[in-house]
């Protein structure tokens, strides 16, 4: 029997994984009173183990150890002016969040966006209250929690910052890889386009004028893939199911699935009974 190698499929395991840690809900809660919130603003409306893809320009050891924020005539710039996000992408009193930890990501990138850095005054189960990180800013904003749901809702909120932008900060606290594998998960949903790190760092340096590690580029990659084709330990423990189902579907089909001496994943072999067929004399 002939077999035709462009009908056989061999699916490789990525070369290693890595865990990425999910948000820290666990922030200090101080009891100081909000204060110059403004109510009057406008209304409006991922644990995991993700994939490594391949990428042969990485290179751990020559990898940039930080990020930079790089801004230019930043002494001429107010932290957080109107002028450096859509209003659309801005908080609003009485917006809705899913949960507590999509309203942290939010906010994040809204202060990558802005430039801006800032912390959090107060955080439980209901209520979370962040400040700007100059002390004498007036940036501010308030969400609880609604009852017997797990969205959060927008209360207060004082997006005017005060503060100047004169002194450059080398990092910026909040672009960690899972704000910016949050930012770009949409880009990996075409499985056919090439995405690489290089290529993040600039859209990042061109968006936000930070420019980040390839390192962190390279983790955000990661953390973006997953977010869009799941769990790789999920998807691999239906994979037996799978070829259960494309034997049983296709009569003549063939399929293995290889591990390693110490039992991990190497490849996945599937040759189609119908092409088998169709190649044979």
């Amino acid at each position: 029997m002939l077999v035709d190698w462009n009908d056989i499929y061999i699916i490789r395991s990525s070369p290693e994984r890595v865990d990425a840690p999910g948000a820290n809900d666990n922030e200090g809660d101080c009891h100081n009173n909000d204060g110059d919130l403004h109510t009057d603003a406008p209304t409006s409306q991922p644990p995991y183990s993700p994939t490594v893809a391949d990428d042969n320009d990485f290179n751990v050891d020559t990898a940039e150890p930080s990020n930079q924020l790089v801004i230019a005539n930043a002494s001429s710039l107010q932290c957080g002016t109107s002028d450096r996000i859509p209003e659309h992408e801005d908080m609003q009193v009485k917006q809705l969040f899913p949960n507590k930890k999509n309203l942290i990501s939010k906010l994040q990138l809204l202060a990558v966006k802005c430039h801006f850095e800032f912390k959090v005054k107060k955080s439980n189960k209901s209520i979370y209250t962040v400040v700007c990180i100059e002390k004498n800013c007036k940036w501010r904003l308030r969400a609880i929690k609604i009852k017997e749901s797990p969205n959060f809702e927008v209360r207060k909120y004082n997006g005017h910052h005060s503060c100047s932008m004169s002194v450059r900060r080398r990092d910026h606290r909040h672009a960690s890889y899972m704000v910016i594998g949050n930012h770009i998960a949409p880009k990996y949903q075409d499985a056919n386009r090439v995405y690489r790190p290089r290529d993040i760092i600039s859209d990042i340096r061109r968006e936000f004028g930070i420019t980040i590690s390839y390192t962190k580029a390279y983790m955000a990659k990661i953390f973006a893939s997953g977010l869009i084709r799941g769990k790789p330990r999920e998807s691999y423990a239906k994979l037996s199911s799978y070829c259960h189902v494309l034997e049983v579907q296709n009569p003549g089909t063939l399929t293995f699935i290889h591990t390693t001496d110490d039992d991990r994943f190497k490849y996945f072999f599937m040759a189609l009974g119908p092409s088998i067929r169709d190649s044979s004399p």
